[in-house]
């Protein structure tokens, strides 16, 4: 019963500003099932892109309030899709939370240039607290 286990810490956070879309740019499925998952169940709406150049495209044309982005992606890393966000006037000011297994200083300080908004490694201890932290960033 997995399922319940996530249900009362996500049922007692209130989404305030209904709306709110969330871009997800991750290559596992699994990855962004779950992000999809957590961030629907506290009303927020979710595109998902399985690739950078997806990813790209989705940001331009839908202008998200966050962009959740993964870091070790084949063809294009996430590094360079907000290298790419970061230089299109279009996107430029899209927050960017880094979702990586990359826990290391180097990274995190790369995430401080890039201006990211959060810095989150996998797998998430907290599932309550991930929905929170984007929750208050989006407020």
């Amino acid at each position: 019963m997995e399922g319940t286990a996530l249900r009362p810490p996500l049922e007692s956070l209130q989404v305030q500003e209904m709306g709110k879309t969330i871009l997800i740019i991750e290559d596992n499925k699994d990855n962004s099932d779950l992000v999809r998952y957590l961030m629907t169940s506290v009303g927020f709406e979710v595109l998902t892109a399985m690739d950078g150049p997806k990813g790209l495209v989705l940001a331009a044309e839908h202008l998200p309030d966050l962009i959740v982005l993964d870091l070790t992606m084949p063809d294009m890393n996430g590094w360079e899709v907000a290298e790419q966000l970061r230089a299109n006037p279009k996107t430029a000011e899209i927050p960017i939370m880094i979702f990586t297994a990359l826990s290391d200083s180097e990274n995190r300080r790369r995430g401080e240039e890039i201006g990211a908004v959060g810095y989150v490694t996998k797998p998430i201890d907290n599932i309550a607290g991930f929905a929170e932290q984007i929750k208050e960033i989006l407020s």
